[in-house]
């Protein structure tokens, strides 16, 4: 999964559930900055990833995914 979020700029955190074959993916989205678009980094199970990519794996119970917005 890709993360290149869109959102209002007004929107400054907002968080989603995502289950992929008995895997659920709780993603929180914070944007201190209040842009639209722009860099995110990411953070999943409290690793940091290098790209703005999830590989999605099933048969892993609960994954935490913090998505941080910024310029």
């Amino acid at each position: 999964m890709i993360i290149n979020p869109c959102i209002p700029k007004r929107w400054y955190e907002f968080s989603i559930q995502y289950i992929f074959e008995e895997t659920t993916y709780i993603l929180e989205v914070t944007n201190p900055e209040n842009i639209s678009q722009g860099e995110v980094s990411l953070t999943m199970d409290g690793i940091k990833l290098e790209d703005p990519i999830i590989h999605m794996v099933g048969g892993q119970g609960v994954k935490n995914v913090q998505i941080v917005m910024h310029r």
